[in-house]
């Protein structure tokens, strides 16, 4: 009606989703939770940290 893309038609570009275990602003379970989202898995430095 209003020439909306089509989501659900569109295609995804390639995703690689990173977390720091100690990370202080974006923890772990956020990562992992971003990444069941869309489906895919989180790659999770352990023993790193960022802020």
């Amino acid at each position: 009606m209003f020439n909306l893309p089509n989501l659900q038609g569109m295609n995804r570009p390639p995703m690689l989703i990173l977390g720091a275990e100690k990370d202080v602003l974006v923890p772990a379970f956020l990562v992992q939770t971003t990444a069941q989202t869309y489906g895919l898995h989180a790659h999770i430095f352990r023993e790193m940290g960022r802020a």
